[in-house]
């Protein structure tokens, strides 16, 4: 300022400052100005006889390793700034590491994103992944992803991939685009030509509503049929209980929970020997599936058969 001097500065190599501990006496708010290594200014916070050195923060000398631990809640608003984070060097272990010993409800990391302007023919995207580069080592493998939830408990329940996705035209919780890769469950490896592999394990459908069947009179008058439980729209048992005065043609629809897109393929085959001593024919909507018999079922008589259901 006008009128005034500043005086002089402390100046003190790295050396220099690690030897002045302990001090001659308490000096809190000692500053002095370190001309080598991470050059600036040094602030002693110590009230006793050893110091405690902080970094002054400026453009050209603050680095994370000489940030102090926070003593309250803080919030950086980046505004339309933009922070770039290179481990360039970095060959192994975690680059940048996010960890607590104390979480027991919520999120360690919680990213959050409030769009209402979504350009038209462009995405958006909440975090972005991207690994790249030709590798020149075999039996290596890249991974976007690694998730794992290794907790023991009681009644506890793990989850290591939990994705939802609403509110829009259309939905789709998981994305696997055309030449995305293939999908594999159980193991590293599939088959040459499958986009789906199951290993050492089962395809499950469960739904909670399953489809519902309604006869016809060629079936013969009263009769009814039903759909096994833990059938569904994609897999199921149904059974046919005619009764008197039958006839060949039609005897069954079997209504799916939720339409297809378009008329799916049906898989029907015989589940008694009843079913087995008919000869039938399927015909399938978006919506349903017919069931014919080219001859007419005996009276009083259950046929049962199982279906699959293929959508094309």
């Amino acid at each position: 300022m006008a009128g005034k001097k500043r005086p002089a500065d402390t100046k003190v190599t790295l050396i220099d400052r690690t030897n002045m501990n302990p001090l001659p006496a308490p000096a809190q708010g000692l500053i002095v100005y370190q001309t080598d290594g991470m050059q600036g200014y040094y602030y002693n916070l110590s009230t006793t006889t050893i110091p405690d050195w902080v970094l002054l923060a400026n453009e050209n000398s603050t680095q994370w390793n000489v940030l102090k631990d926070p003593t309250t809640t803080s919030t950086i608003d980046h505004g339309a700034f933009r922070t770039n984070f290179t481990f360039n060097g970095a060959t192994e272990l975690g680059a940048f590491n996010i960890s607590s010993n104390s979480l027991t409800k919520s999120s360690l990391l919680d990213l959050n994103v409030l769009t209402t302007t979504g350009a038209s023919g462009y995405s958006t995207t909440v975090l972005d992944l991207f690994k790249s580069g030709a590798n020149i080592n075999s039996n290596h493998q890249s991974y976007g992803i690694s998730s794992r939830v290794l907790n023991t408990g009681t009644s506890s329940t793990n989850i290591a991939g939990y994705f939802m996705s609403s509110g829009g035209t259309n939905n789709l919780a998981l994305y696997v685009p055309q030449g995305g890769g293939k999908v594999s469950l159980g193991s590293l490896f599939s088959n040459t030509n499958s986009i789906l592999s199951i290993n050492n394990g089962h395809f499950q459908a469960q739904q909670t509503t399953r489809p519902t069947i309604a006869t016809t009179l060629n079936a013969g008058i009263l009769s009814d049929g039903i759909v096994e439980q833990f059938s569904s729209d994609v897999a199921g048992t149904f059974s046919i209980n005619s009764t008197a005065n039958t006839n060949f043609g039609e005897q069954a629809t079997i209504s799916f929970n939720k339409s297809f897109s378009r008329p799916p393929i049906v898989v029907v085959t015989a589940a008694n020997l009843s079913g087995a001593t008919r000869s039938l024919c399927v015909d399938s909507f978006e919506g349903s599936f017919k069931i014919f018999f080219t001859s007419s079922p005996a009276q009083s008589t259950t046929y049962t058969y199982n279906y699959m259901v293929i959508a094309n």
